[in-house]
C-alpha cells in the first residue's frame, strides 16, 4: 500500500465509537509506505478492546514500513492509539491501538513512533492506549525518535497516554530521544 495516510480503526464522529478495524498482514511479501499510519482512532466499546489492529494473518511474512516516497525514507509519524477528538465530552472515551508484529518479519524507518498519544481538548476528555509488539529475529526497525505515551492534555484532568513497546525478539534502534510520559 502506497499513500499519504493509512488510518486503521478510524472515526471522525463526534463523541461516538465506530467500531473495530484490522489489517491483516499477508504470509508474503507486505510493503507500507505511507507518511502517516494512524491505528486506534475509533473509541472502544467496552473500554478494552482495540479499535484498530494490524498484525499478520498466520505465522510468517514479511513486512516493509517506508515513507510514501519510498527507498529509505521513514515513516514520518506512526500513532499506535490516538485521541485527538474535539468534540464533545463523552465518558470513558478511550483509544486503543494495537499493532502486533511478533509472527513475521518486520524492517524499516519512522522518524516519529508514539505509542499513546493524547491531544484532544477538554471537552472530549478520554485516554489514549497504544500498543506495539515485535517479533522474529531478522526484524529490525529504525526509529529516530520514540514517544511511550504522549499527552498535551492538562494532568489536572485525569486523561492520560499510555504506550508498550514489547520486543519478544529483533531489534528497535532508536536514533534520537525515548521520551516516556510526555505531560506537555
Amino acid at each position: 500500500a502506497t499513500g499519504g495516510t493509512l488510518s486503521v480503526g478510524d472515526t471522525n464522529m463526534s463523541g461516538g465509537g465506530g467500531g473495530a478495524s484490522t489489517l491483516y498482514l499477508g504470509s508474503g511479501v507486505n510493503t507500507i509506505q505511507s507518511n502517516t499510519i494512524a491505528v486506534g482512532r475509533s473509541m472502544t466499546i467496552d473500554g478494552s478492546t482495540p479499535t484498530g489492529r494490524i498484525l499478520f494473518n498466520g505465522t510468517t511474512g514479511n513486512l516493509t514500513l517506508r515513507g510514501s516516497a519510498g527507498g529509505a525514507s521513514a515513516v514520518p509519524n506512526f500513532y499506535v492509539g490516538m485521541h485527538t477528538d474535539t468534540g464533545s465530552a463523552h465518558p470513558d472515551s478511550k483509544r486503543i491501538g494495537l499493532v502486533d508484529l511478533t509472527d513475521g518479519t518486520t524492517t524499516g524507518a519512522i522518524t516519529n513512533l508514539y505509542l499513546g498519544y493524547n491531544t484532544q481538548n477538554t471537552n472530549a476528555a478520554g485516554d489514549a492506549e497504544g500498543i506495539f509488539l515485535l517479533g522474529g529475529s531478522a526484524s529490525s526497525l529504525s526509529v529516530a525518535n520514540l514517544y511511550l505515551g504522549y499527552s498535551t492534555v492538562a494532568s489536572s484532568t485525569n486523561y492520560f497516554a499510555k504506550g508498550e513497546l514489547d520486543l519478544s525478539d529483533g531489534a528497535v534502534n532508536v536514533t534520537g530521544n525515548i521520551t516516556m510520559a510526555y505531560d506537555g
